[in-house]
């Protein structure tokens, strides 16, 4: 499997993870606006497109597009759940960067699926939604509960992040991958 960029120098290293970070958490934002009414908990959203743009992110950015992820969801931790305490909050950072390098490595290496995302079918998107949805949330929510952040709603604030987790990123892998042959006829 390779990286998809390769060998960066450490200045393009930096440049890379903070675009990264900016665009996870300006798609937070983004979702927060268009979806707000749609949060079942602090926690958990019926549609959550942070998700998609995290998978976007390690599948052009690899490793660099994991640290842009736990940066962003960092600051995102401070500035929207202050109250949790800093371990909470970095450790929900480091498993929002994981859970969706972890779903490119199982994409790639289990399943098969290339790892250049213009030559991704939409059956592979769907299934990268998939896993990324599925291993985001448990760990999440294995995460939650040990620190002990859920009440006794566990099994339906799981079963809500999952489904906010796969609509929002197929939402937005959809989108992108509808939106790329539209710019390509407008760049021409």
């Amino acid at each position: 499997m390779s990286e998809p960029i390769d060998t960066p120098s450490i200045p393009q290293s930096i440049k890379v993870v903070l675009l990264c970070a900016v665009l996870y958490w300006s798609t937070y934002w983004v979702n927060q606006l268009l979806f707000s009414a749609l949060h079942f908990s602090w926690a958990a959203t019926w549609i959550y497109l942070p998700t998609g743009m995290r998978l976007v992110l390690v599948l052009t950015c690899g490793v660099w597009g994991s640290i842009g992820i736990v940066l962003a969801s960092a600051l995102l931790g401070f500035q929207v759940h202050e109250n949790l305490g800093a371990n909470i909050i970095m450790v929900t950072a480091l498993i929002s960067g994981l859970a969706p390098y972890l779903a490119r490595f199982i994409g790639l290496k289990g399943l098969g699926i290339t790892d250049t995302l213009e030559a991704l079918k939409w059956s592979d998107l769907l299934r990268l939604s998939f896993i990324c949805s599925i291993l985001n949330t448990l760990l999440h929510q294995i995460w939650y509960s040990w620190a002990d952040l859920v009440g006794e709603d566990w099994s339906e604030q799981t079963w809500v992040m999952f489904s906010g987790d796969f609509l929002g990123s197929m939402l937005l892998l959809y989108f992108l991958k509808w939106l790329k042959p539209l710019l390509k006829r407008t760049s021409n």
